[in-house]
Protein backbone atom coordinates (compact mmCIF):
# COMPACT_ATOMS: atom_id res chain seq x y z
CA UNK A 1 0.00 0.00 0.00
CA UNK A 2 1.17 3.65 -0.78
CA UNK A 3 1.18 6.09 1.66
CA UNK A 4 1.44 9.82 0.71
CA UNK A 5 2.78 13.10 2.71
CA UNK A 6 3.04 15.66 0.34
CA UNK A 7 3.46 19.79 1.72
CA UNK A 8 0.59 21.00 -0.01
CA UNK A 9 2.56 24.26 0.28
CA UNK A 10 5.20 23.03 -1.49
CA UNK A 11 7.21 24.09 -4.92
CA UNK A 12 5.69 20.96 -6.14
CA UNK A 13 4.45 21.58 -9.82
CA UNK A 14 0.10 21.70 -10.32
CA UNK A 15 1.85 19.17 -13.05
CA UNK A 16 3.30 16.68 -10.60
CA UNK A 17 0.15 16.73 -7.97
CA UNK A 18 -2.42 15.38 -10.71
CA UNK A 19 0.04 12.88 -11.88
CA UNK A 20 0.37 12.03 -8.14
CA UNK A 21 -3.65 11.88 -7.66
CA UNK A 22 -3.60 9.69 -10.41
CA UNK A 23 -1.56 7.21 -8.93
CA UNK A 24 -3.35 7.04 -5.92
CA UNK A 25 -6.75 6.72 -7.04
CA UNK A 26 -5.63 3.66 -9.96
CA UNK A 27 -4.52 2.08 -6.73
CA UNK A 28 -7.74 2.33 -4.76
CA UNK A 29 -9.17 0.93 -8.05
CA UNK A 30 -7.02 -1.99 -7.56
CA UNK A 31 -7.48 -2.88 -4.16
CA UNK A 32 -11.27 -2.49 -4.56
CA UNK A 33 -11.01 -4.71 -7.36
CA UNK A 34 -9.34 -7.28 -5.31
CA UNK A 35 -11.56 -6.84 -2.22
CA UNK A 36 -14.48 -7.89 -4.64
CA UNK A 37 -12.63 -10.80 -6.33
CA UNK A 38 -11.67 -12.22 -2.54
CA UNK A 39 -15.58 -11.52 -1.60
CA UNK A 40 -16.56 -14.24 -4.60
CA UNK A 41 -14.16 -16.77 -3.28
CA UNK A 42 -15.35 -16.56 0.03
CA UNK A 43 -18.83 -17.00 -0.83
CA UNK A 44 -18.22 -20.33 -1.99
CA UNK A 45 -16.72 -21.94 0.19
CA UNK A 46 -18.79 -20.13 3.54
CA UNK A 47 -21.54 -22.18 1.97
CA UNK A 48 -19.97 -25.40 1.51
CA UNK A 49 -19.12 -25.06 5.10
CA UNK A 50 -22.25 -24.25 6.06
CA UNK A 51 -23.72 -27.49 4.05
CA UNK A 52 -21.31 -29.73 6.60
CA UNK A 53 -23.49 -31.35 9.37
CA UNK A 54 -21.64 -33.49 11.89
CA UNK A 55 -22.57 -37.06 11.37
CA UNK A 56 -23.51 -37.01 15.27
CA UNK A 57 -26.13 -34.12 14.96
CA UNK A 58 -27.85 -36.25 11.81
CA UNK A 59 -28.88 -38.79 14.29
CA UNK A 60 -32.23 -39.02 15.28
CA UNK A 61 -33.62 -36.84 18.96
CA UNK A 62 -34.47 -40.68 20.14
CA UNK A 63 -31.50 -41.86 19.45
CA UNK A 64 -28.94 -39.19 20.60
CA UNK A 65 -30.99 -39.23 23.62
CA UNK A 66 -30.06 -42.88 24.57
CA UNK A 67 -26.67 -42.62 24.18
CA UNK A 68 -26.64 -39.83 26.61
CA UNK A 69 -28.54 -41.41 28.72
CA UNK A 70 -26.43 -44.77 28.72
CA UNK A 71 -23.40 -41.89 28.93
CA UNK A 72 -24.83 -40.91 31.97
CA UNK A 73 -25.69 -44.56 33.38
CA UNK A 74 -22.11 -45.32 33.25
CA UNK A 75 -20.27 -42.16 34.85
CA UNK A 76 -19.21 -44.65 37.67
CA UNK A 77 -18.71 -48.14 36.66
CA UNK A 78 -15.83 -49.58 38.08
CA UNK A 79 -12.84 -51.70 36.66
CA UNK A 80 -14.68 -55.12 37.15
CA UNK A 81 -12.39 -57.80 38.88
CA UNK A 82 -13.04 -60.72 40.89
CA UNK A 83 -13.61 -59.68 44.19
CA UNK A 84 -16.13 -56.65 43.21
CA UNK A 85 -17.72 -58.84 41.15
CA UNK A 86 -18.24 -62.26 44.07
CA UNK A 87 -19.65 -58.42 45.95
CA UNK A 88 -22.17 -57.80 43.41
CA UNK A 89 -23.56 -61.43 43.04
CA UNK A 90 -24.27 -61.73 46.78
CA UNK A 91 -25.30 -57.97 47.41
CA UNK A 92 -28.26 -57.94 48.92
CA UNK A 93 -28.44 -54.55 50.34
CA UNK A 94 -29.94 -51.37 49.41
CA UNK A 95 -28.49 -50.48 45.75
CA UNK A 96 -29.24 -47.89 43.22
CA UNK A 97 -30.59 -48.99 39.80
CA UNK A 98 -28.15 -46.81 37.87
CA UNK A 99 -25.09 -44.07 39.28
CA UNK A 100 -26.19 -41.26 40.87
CA UNK A 101 -24.88 -37.77 39.57
CA UNK A 102 -23.31 -35.55 42.41
CA UNK A 103 -24.54 -31.98 42.82
CA UNK A 104 -20.82 -31.68 44.02
CA UNK A 105 -19.50 -32.22 40.30
CA UNK A 106 -22.59 -31.06 38.11
CA UNK A 107 -20.66 -28.20 36.23
CA UNK A 108 -17.91 -31.49 35.38
CA UNK A 109 -20.40 -34.40 34.86
CA UNK A 110 -23.82 -35.60 34.25
CA UNK A 111 -27.11 -33.59 32.53
CA UNK A 112 -25.93 -29.89 33.15
CA UNK A 113 -22.48 -30.49 31.87
CA UNK A 114 -24.16 -32.16 28.32
CA UNK A 115 -26.51 -29.18 28.16
CA UNK A 116 -23.44 -27.16 27.54
CA UNK A 117 -21.76 -28.86 24.73
CA UNK A 118 -23.94 -27.54 21.77
CA UNK A 119 -28.05 -26.26 21.24
CA UNK A 120 -28.88 -29.51 19.94
CA UNK A 121 -27.78 -31.36 22.87
CA UNK A 122 -29.03 -29.17 25.04
CA UNK A 123 -32.92 -29.57 24.03
CA UNK A 124 -32.60 -33.23 24.25
CA UNK A 125 -31.19 -32.75 28.10
CA UNK A 126 -33.59 -29.99 28.76
CA UNK A 127 -36.19 -31.64 27.77
CA UNK A 128 -35.31 -35.61 28.94
CA UNK A 129 -36.69 -36.10 32.61
CA UNK A 130 -35.12 -39.65 33.15
CA UNK A 131 -31.77 -37.66 32.87
CA UNK A 132 -32.47 -35.45 35.74
CA UNK A 133 -34.41 -38.15 38.67
CA UNK A 134 -30.72 -39.53 39.95
CA UNK A 135 -29.16 -36.77 41.98
CA UNK A 136 -27.09 -37.05 44.85
CA UNK A 137 -24.68 -35.02 47.03
CA UNK A 138 -21.14 -36.13 48.06
CA UNK A 139 -20.37 -35.26 52.07
CA UNK A 140 -16.48 -34.30 52.38
CA UNK A 141 -16.33 -35.04 55.69
CA UNK A 142 -12.86 -34.80 55.92
CA UNK A 143 -12.94 -30.75 54.80
CA UNK A 144 -13.75 -28.19 57.33
CA UNK A 145 -15.42 -25.35 56.47
CA UNK A 146 -19.08 -24.51 55.02
CA UNK A 147 -20.06 -26.45 52.35
CA UNK A 148 -22.22 -25.30 49.17
CA UNK A 149 -25.55 -24.42 49.15
CA UNK A 150 -27.21 -26.81 46.86
CA UNK A 151 -30.35 -25.77 47.41
CA UNK A 152 -31.02 -23.48 44.14
CA UNK A 153 -29.62 -26.20 42.36
CA UNK A 154 -31.43 -29.01 43.25
CA UNK A 155 -34.40 -27.11 42.68
CA UNK A 156 -33.48 -26.15 39.30
CA UNK A 157 -32.49 -30.46 39.38
CA UNK A 158 -35.83 -31.91 40.48
CA UNK A 159 -37.81 -29.66 38.21
CA UNK A 160 -36.61 -30.54 35.12
CA UNK A 161 -37.47 -34.35 36.27
CA UNK A 162 -40.85 -33.11 36.07
CA UNK A 163 -42.95 -35.99 37.08
CA UNK A 164 -40.42 -38.81 36.72
CA UNK A 165 -39.84 -40.78 39.40
CA UNK A 166 -37.02 -39.44 42.12
CA UNK A 167 -33.87 -41.57 43.13
CA UNK A 168 -31.81 -39.30 45.76
CA UNK A 169 -29.03 -39.72 48.02
CA UNK A 170 -27.94 -37.41 50.73
CA UNK A 171 -26.19 -39.69 53.31
CA UNK A 172 -23.26 -40.94 50.73
CA UNK A 173 -20.03 -39.76 52.96
CA UNK A 174 -21.61 -38.45 56.01
CA UNK A 175 -19.90 -39.85 58.60
CA UNK A 176 -18.65 -36.33 60.40
CA UNK A 177 -22.28 -34.91 60.23
CA UNK A 178 -25.70 -34.86 58.48
CA UNK A 179 -25.24 -31.72 56.58
CA UNK A 180 -26.38 -32.57 53.44
CA UNK A 181 -29.85 -34.55 54.36
CA UNK A 182 -30.16 -31.46 56.47
CA UNK A 183 -29.82 -28.57 54.21
CA UNK A 184 -31.37 -30.46 51.31
CA UNK A 185 -34.37 -32.26 52.85
CA UNK A 186 -37.20 -29.48 53.12
CA UNK A 187 -36.46 -28.83 48.93
CA UNK A 188 -36.35 -32.45 48.43
CA UNK A 189 -39.47 -32.62 50.27
CA UNK A 190 -41.41 -30.62 47.54
CA UNK A 191 -41.05 -33.78 45.63
CA UNK A 192 -42.19 -36.13 48.11
CA UNK A 193 -44.53 -38.39 45.80
CA UNK A 194 -42.02 -38.77 43.09
CA UNK A 195 -39.50 -40.48 45.33
CA UNK A 196 -38.89 -43.73 44.26
CA UNK A 197 -35.66 -44.02 46.27
CA UNK A 198 -34.10 -42.14 49.31
CA UNK A 199 -30.86 -41.91 51.41
CA UNK A 200 -30.89 -39.52 54.54
CA UNK A 201 -28.83 -38.99 57.41
CA UNK A 202 -29.55 -37.09 60.44
CA UNK A 203 -29.03 -36.92 63.91
CA UNK A 204 -31.27 -38.16 66.23
CA UNK A 205 -31.90 -34.41 67.97
CA UNK A 206 -33.04 -33.89 64.47
CA UNK A 207 -35.10 -36.91 63.33
CA UNK A 208 -38.03 -34.55 63.10
CA UNK A 209 -36.95 -32.69 60.09
CA UNK A 210 -38.47 -36.13 58.12
CA UNK A 211 -41.79 -34.50 59.45
CA UNK A 212 -41.91 -32.63 56.37
CA UNK A 213 -42.18 -35.44 54.01
CA UNK A 214 -45.93 -35.86 55.94
CA UNK A 215 -46.03 -39.45 54.85
CA UNK A 216 -46.48 -38.24 51.38
CA UNK A 217 -44.39 -40.95 49.33
CA UNK A 218 -46.46 -43.30 47.67
CA UNK A 219 -44.14 -44.43 44.71
CA UNK A 220 -41.12 -45.20 47.64
CA UNK A 221 -39.78 -48.30 47.25
CA UNK A 222 -36.57 -48.08 48.60
CA UNK A 223 -35.07 -46.20 51.77
CA UNK A 224 -32.08 -45.88 53.34
CA UNK A 225 -31.98 -44.00 56.83
CA UNK A 226 -28.97 -43.59 59.17
CA UNK A 227 -28.45 -41.51 62.61
CA UNK A 228 -25.08 -39.53 62.75
CA UNK A 229 -24.74 -40.78 66.84
CA UNK A 230 -25.09 -43.68 68.33
CA UNK A 231 -27.40 -43.31 71.66
CA UNK A 232 -29.15 -45.27 73.98
CA UNK A 233 -31.53 -42.33 74.44
CA UNK A 234 -35.13 -42.76 72.20
CA UNK A 235 -36.52 -39.40 71.07
CA UNK A 236 -39.72 -38.65 72.83
CA UNK A 237 -41.87 -39.91 69.79
CA UNK A 238 -41.42 -41.82 66.54
CA UNK A 239 -40.99 -40.51 63.38
CA UNK A 240 -43.91 -41.18 61.20
CA UNK A 241 -42.99 -39.53 57.99
CA UNK A 242 -42.58 -43.04 56.19
CA UNK A 243 -45.27 -45.02 58.01
CA UNK A 244 -47.69 -44.73 55.01
CA UNK A 245 -45.92 -45.92 51.60
CA UNK A 246 -47.45 -48.62 50.18
CA UNK A 247 -44.73 -49.81 47.51
CA UNK A 248 -41.76 -49.73 50.16
CA UNK A 249 -40.24 -53.29 49.84
CA UNK A 250 -36.46 -52.65 50.48
CA UNK A 251 -34.98 -50.92 53.84
CA UNK A 252 -31.99 -50.03 55.38
CA UNK A 253 -31.36 -48.79 58.69
CA UNK A 254 -27.84 -47.71 60.50
CA UNK A 255 -28.25 -46.77 63.96
CA UNK A 256 -32.09 -46.56 63.67
CA UNK A 257 -33.69 -48.17 66.27
CA UNK A 258 -37.29 -49.48 65.71
CA UNK A 259 -38.11 -46.71 69.00
CA UNK A 260 -36.61 -43.92 66.49
CA UNK A 261 -38.92 -44.74 63.18
CA UNK A 262 -42.49 -46.24 62.06
CA UNK A 263 -43.05 -48.29 59.03
CA UNK A 264 -45.17 -50.27 57.41
CA UNK A 265 -42.77 -53.55 58.35
CA UNK A 266 -44.83 -56.29 57.36
CA UNK A 267 -45.17 -55.44 54.04
CA UNK A 268 -40.70 -55.38 53.48
CA UNK A 269 -38.79 -57.43 51.66
CA UNK A 270 -35.55 -56.57 51.57
CA UNK A 271 -34.00 -55.55 55.09
CA UNK A 272 -30.54 -54.53 55.63
CA UNK A 273 -29.85 -53.77 60.26
CA UNK A 274 -26.31 -51.99 60.50
CA UNK A 275 -24.93 -51.34 63.95
CA UNK A 276 -27.86 -52.72 65.57
CA UNK A 277 -28.33 -54.22 68.96
CA UNK A 278 -29.80 -57.88 68.94
CA UNK A 279 -32.74 -56.96 70.57
CA UNK A 280 -33.94 -54.46 67.75
CA UNK A 281 -32.94 -56.71 65.55
CA UNK A 282 -35.38 -59.06 66.58
CA UNK A 283 -37.86 -56.85 67.13
CA UNK A 284 -37.73 -55.38 63.74
CA UNK A 285 -37.55 -59.07 62.41
CA UNK A 286 -40.81 -60.35 64.48
CA UNK A 287 -42.39 -57.22 62.63
CA UNK A 288 -41.28 -58.67 59.09
CA UNK A 289 -43.01 -61.67 58.03
CA UNK A 290 -42.83 -61.84 53.95
CA UNK A 291 -38.91 -60.94 54.09
CA UNK A 292 -36.90 -62.32 51.22
CA UNK A 293 -33.70 -60.74 51.70
CA UNK A 294 -31.77 -60.18 55.06
CA UNK A 295 -28.47 -58.46 55.77
CA UNK A 296 -27.55 -58.08 59.81
CA UNK A 297 -24.53 -55.93 60.91
CA UNK A 298 -25.06 -56.85 65.05
CA UNK A 299 -23.32 -54.00 67.03
CA UNK A 300 -22.90 -55.68 70.56
CA UNK A 301 -21.69 -53.70 73.39
CA UNK A 302 -21.88 -53.34 77.25
CA UNK A 303 -25.30 -51.94 76.61
CA UNK A 304 -26.79 -54.40 74.63
CA UNK A 305 -29.95 -55.87 76.18
CA UNK A 306 -29.72 -59.34 74.54
CA UNK A 307 -31.59 -61.18 77.42
CA UNK A 308 -34.59 -59.61 76.32
CA UNK A 309 -34.46 -61.12 72.57
CA UNK A 310 -36.70 -63.65 71.05
CA UNK A 311 -36.25 -66.34 68.73
CA UNK A 312 -37.33 -65.62 64.78
CA UNK A 313 -38.79 -68.10 62.29
CA UNK A 314 -38.94 -66.15 58.61
CA UNK A 315 -40.16 -68.43 56.44
CA UNK A 316 -39.41 -66.88 53.07
CA UNK A 317 -35.84 -65.58 53.50
CA UNK A 318 -33.54 -67.06 51.26
CA UNK A 319 -30.68 -64.65 51.03
CA UNK A 320 -28.61 -64.42 54.46
CA UNK A 321 -25.83 -61.89 55.16
CA UNK A 322 -24.22 -61.49 58.26
CA UNK A 323 -22.20 -58.04 58.95
CA UNK A 324 -18.75 -58.44 61.12
CA UNK A 325 -18.60 -55.65 63.99
CA UNK A 326 -17.08 -58.17 66.53
CA UNK A 327 -16.29 -61.39 67.17
CA UNK A 328 -19.00 -63.01 68.55
CA UNK A 329 -22.05 -61.01 66.89
CA UNK A 330 -22.71 -63.32 64.13
CA UNK A 331 -22.78 -66.14 66.39
CA UNK A 332 -25.56 -64.53 68.92
CA UNK A 333 -27.76 -63.40 65.94
CA UNK A 334 -27.79 -67.11 64.38
CA UNK A 335 -28.82 -68.29 67.67
CA UNK A 336 -32.51 -66.13 67.03
CA UNK A 337 -32.93 -67.05 63.82
CA UNK A 338 -34.82 -70.22 61.67
CA UNK A 339 -34.48 -69.49 58.44
CA UNK A 340 -36.37 -73.06 56.44
CA UNK A 341 -36.07 -71.70 52.96
CA UNK A 342 -32.68 -70.36 52.94
CA UNK A 343 -30.10 -70.94 49.68
CA UNK A 344 -28.13 -68.17 49.69
CA UNK A 345 -25.36 -67.98 52.83
CA UNK A 346 -22.91 -65.13 53.22
CA UNK A 347 -21.44 -65.27 56.84
CA UNK A 348 -18.81 -62.87 57.54
CA UNK A 349 -16.08 -65.75 58.47
CA UNK A 350 -16.90 -70.07 58.82
CA UNK A 351 -14.76 -71.62 61.73
CA UNK A 352 -13.44 -74.83 61.64
CA UNK A 353 -15.95 -75.94 63.89
CA UNK A 354 -18.36 -73.38 64.61
CA UNK A 355 -21.71 -74.74 66.68
CA UNK A 356 -23.52 -71.97 66.38
CA UNK A 357 -23.71 -72.50 62.26
CA UNK A 358 -24.08 -75.79 62.52
CA UNK A 359 -27.04 -76.08 64.56
CA UNK A 360 -28.54 -72.78 62.74
CA UNK A 361 -28.47 -74.91 59.90
CA UNK A 362 -29.92 -77.90 61.51
CA UNK A 363 -32.58 -75.93 63.04
CA UNK A 364 -33.57 -74.33 59.83
CA UNK A 365 -33.11 -77.91 57.70
CA UNK A 366 -32.40 -75.53 54.96
CA UNK A 367 -30.58 -76.68 51.75
CA UNK A 368 -27.70 -73.87 51.03
CA UNK A 369 -26.95 -73.85 47.43
CA UNK A 370 -24.96 -70.74 47.04
CA UNK A 371 -21.92 -69.79 50.15
CA UNK A 372 -20.10 -66.63 50.16
CA UNK A 373 -17.43 -66.08 53.67
CA UNK A 374 -15.19 -63.40 53.94
CA UNK A 375 -12.96 -65.83 55.64
CA UNK A 376 -11.79 -69.27 56.52
CA UNK A 377 -10.21 -69.66 59.63
CA UNK A 378 -8.81 -73.01 60.01
CA UNK A 379 -8.81 -75.98 57.62
CA UNK A 380 -11.20 -75.03 54.69
CA UNK A 381 -12.35 -78.47 54.03
CA UNK A 382 -13.01 -79.33 57.61
CA UNK A 383 -14.83 -76.05 58.17
CA UNK A 384 -17.15 -76.58 55.33
CA UNK A 385 -18.07 -80.38 55.80
CA UNK A 386 -18.45 -79.49 59.44
CA UNK A 387 -21.35 -76.67 58.96
CA UNK A 388 -22.87 -77.53 55.54
CA UNK A 389 -25.26 -80.58 53.52
CA UNK A 390 -22.35 -80.40 51.07
CA UNK A 391 -24.29 -82.51 48.74
CA UNK A 392 -26.71 -79.46 48.10
CA UNK A 393 -23.76 -76.56 47.26
CA UNK A 394 -23.34 -75.06 43.55
CA UNK A 395 -21.66 -72.00 44.15
CA UNK A 396 -19.02 -70.90 46.70
CA UNK A 397 -16.86 -68.55 47.82
CA UNK A 398 -14.36 -67.69 50.59
CA UNK A 399 -11.39 -65.87 51.34
CA UNK A 400 -7.96 -68.35 52.79
CA UNK A 401 -4.35 -67.15 53.99
CA UNK A 402 -2.71 -70.04 53.53
CA UNK A 403 -1.69 -71.07 57.00
CA UNK A 404 -1.56 -73.37 58.39
CA UNK A 405 0.89 -74.64 55.36
CA UNK A 406 -0.89 -76.69 52.65
CA UNK A 407 -4.40 -75.56 54.05
CA UNK A 408 -5.58 -74.50 50.37
CA UNK A 409 -3.69 -77.33 48.70
CA UNK A 410 -5.22 -80.10 51.11
CA UNK A 411 -8.96 -78.22 50.04
CA UNK A 412 -7.75 -78.38 46.62
CA UNK A 413 -6.84 -82.35 47.47
CA UNK A 414 -10.22 -83.45 48.44
CA UNK A 415 -12.21 -81.98 45.97
CA UNK A 416 -9.97 -83.69 43.39
CA UNK A 417 -9.52 -86.91 45.04
CA UNK A 418 -13.27 -87.05 46.83
CA UNK A 419 -16.46 -87.41 44.69
CA UNK A 420 -18.86 -86.87 47.36
CA UNK A 421 -17.25 -84.00 48.71
CA UNK A 422 -18.91 -80.48 47.32
CA UNK A 423 -21.03 -82.98 44.45
CA UNK A 424 -23.01 -80.46 42.32
CA UNK A 425 -20.00 -77.59 42.55
CA UNK A 426 -20.59 -75.99 40.02
CA UNK A 427 -18.42 -72.44 40.74
CA UNK A 428 -15.53 -71.86 42.93
CA UNK A 429 -14.46 -68.43 43.55
CA UNK A 430 -11.47 -67.01 46.08
CA UNK A 431 -11.07 -63.40 45.77
CA UNK A 432 -8.31 -63.47 48.32
CA UNK A 433 -5.01 -66.26 48.25
CA UNK A 434 -1.93 -65.91 50.49
CA UNK A 435 0.90 -66.58 49.52
CA UNK A 436 0.82 -68.46 46.60
CA UNK A 437 -1.41 -70.02 44.33
CA UNK A 438 -1.11 -73.71 43.97
CA UNK A 439 -1.24 -74.26 40.40
CA UNK A 440 -0.29 -77.71 40.18
CA UNK A 441 -2.86 -79.01 42.55
CA UNK A 442 -5.72 -76.33 40.64
CA UNK A 443 -4.76 -78.26 36.92
CA UNK A 444 -5.26 -81.72 38.63
CA UNK A 445 -8.71 -80.43 40.59
CA UNK A 446 -9.87 -78.97 37.28
CA UNK A 447 -8.98 -81.59 35.40
CA UNK A 448 -10.98 -83.92 37.52
CA UNK A 449 -13.79 -81.82 38.18
CA UNK A 450 -14.23 -81.31 34.22
CA UNK A 451 -13.07 -84.74 32.98
CA UNK A 452 -14.51 -86.69 35.42
CA UNK A 453 -17.37 -85.82 36.59
CA UNK A 454 -19.95 -88.55 34.80
CA UNK A 455 -23.37 -87.54 35.23
CA UNK A 456 -22.71 -85.62 38.16
CA UNK A 457 -22.46 -81.66 37.44
CA UNK A 458 -18.98 -80.25 36.28
CA UNK A 459 -17.47 -77.46 37.76
CA UNK A 460 -18.27 -74.60 34.99
CA UNK A 461 -16.14 -71.15 36.80
CA UNK A 462 -13.45 -70.91 38.87
CA UNK A 463 -11.98 -67.72 40.02
CA UNK A 464 -8.42 -67.67 42.40
CA UNK A 465 -6.45 -64.12 42.96
CA UNK A 466 -3.47 -63.90 44.76
CA UNK A 467 -2.89 -60.84 47.20
CA UNK A 468 0.47 -59.90 49.13
CA UNK A 469 -0.21 -57.00 51.98
CA UNK A 470 2.03 -54.57 51.64
CA UNK A 471 3.25 -55.50 55.45
CA UNK A 472 2.88 -59.32 55.11
CA UNK A 473 3.27 -60.71 59.31
CA UNK A 474 4.37 -63.86 57.85
CA UNK A 475 7.26 -62.82 55.29
CA UNK A 476 10.71 -63.82 56.52
CA UNK A 477 14.36 -63.91 54.77
CA UNK A 478 13.59 -66.83 53.56
CA UNK A 479 10.44 -67.10 51.76
CA UNK A 480 10.70 -63.37 50.57
CA UNK A 481 11.60 -64.66 47.40
CA UNK A 482 8.16 -66.14 47.14
CA UNK A 483 6.44 -63.73 48.80
CA UNK A 484 7.84 -61.07 46.36
CA UNK A 485 7.75 -62.62 43.20
CA UNK A 486 4.60 -63.29 40.63
CA UNK A 487 4.72 -67.19 40.53
CA UNK A 488 3.28 -68.42 37.77
CA UNK A 489 2.57 -72.18 36.51
CA UNK A 490 5.33 -74.11 34.44
CA UNK A 491 4.69 -75.23 31.10
CA UNK A 492 2.79 -78.22 31.88
CA UNK A 493 0.34 -76.75 34.12
CA UNK A 494 -0.11 -74.06 32.08
CA UNK A 495 -0.73 -76.48 28.87
CA UNK A 496 -3.05 -78.15 30.96
CA UNK A 497 -5.07 -74.97 32.03
CA UNK A 498 -5.31 -73.94 28.31
CA UNK A 499 -6.68 -77.49 27.20
CA UNK A 500 -9.21 -76.71 29.63
CA UNK A 501 -10.18 -73.16 28.85
CA UNK A 502 -10.50 -74.59 25.16
CA UNK A 503 -12.98 -76.89 26.29
CA UNK A 504 -14.86 -74.59 27.64
CA UNK A 505 -14.34 -74.10 31.37
CA UNK A 506 -14.49 -70.50 32.88
CA UNK A 507 -11.28 -69.83 34.16
CA UNK A 508 -9.58 -66.24 35.73
CA UNK A 509 -6.33 -66.59 37.37
CA UNK A 510 -4.85 -62.74 39.15
CA UNK A 511 -1.87 -62.27 40.94
CA UNK A 512 -1.69 -59.08 43.25
CA UNK A 513 1.32 -57.29 44.38
CA UNK A 514 1.24 -53.79 45.83
CA UNK A 515 0.81 -51.59 43.15
CA UNK A 516 1.54 -54.07 40.68
CA UNK A 517 -0.94 -56.46 39.11
CA UNK A 518 0.08 -59.42 37.31
CA UNK A 519 -2.74 -60.73 35.74
CA UNK A 520 -3.31 -64.53 34.14
CA UNK A 521 -6.55 -64.41 32.67
CA UNK A 522 -6.44 -67.05 29.95
CA UNK A 523 -3.13 -66.75 29.15
CA UNK A 524 -0.68 -68.78 31.19
CA UNK A 525 2.62 -68.29 29.15
CA UNK A 526 2.84 -64.43 29.77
Amino acid sequence: MTTVNLDIGSSLSRAALRARLFEIDTEIEHLESRLEQLAKAREPIADALDSIIYPILTLPVEITSEILQQHLDCLEDDEDDDEDEDDHDNDIRFTPQAPFVYLNYARFGGPLFLSKICRFWRNIVLNTPSMWCRVAAFDNHWMTGPIPDFRELLQYWLSRARGHELYLDFAEGAFEGPRYTELLLPTAAHHSSQWRSFSGYLDLSKLSAFDCVQACVPILHELKLSIGVKSNLYPSAPSFAFSIAPQLRKVELRNVSPACIVLPWRQLTHLTLKRQTLYACTEILHQTPLLENLFVEVDLDEHSDSHRSTPVTLDHVHSLRIGFRCRSAHEDILSYLTLPHLTTFVPSTILEKDETLCTFLERSQCAVSSLSAGGVSGDVSAALGFILAMNQLKHLTFSVSDYPPNNLANFLFRLTTDPAFLPRLQSLRIPTCYPVIPYLRIAKMLSSRWYERGSNPKLESFRIIRRIPEDDPYETPSNRDIHRSDVVPDSAVADTLQALIDDGLDIQIRSWHKMKASYHMNDFYD
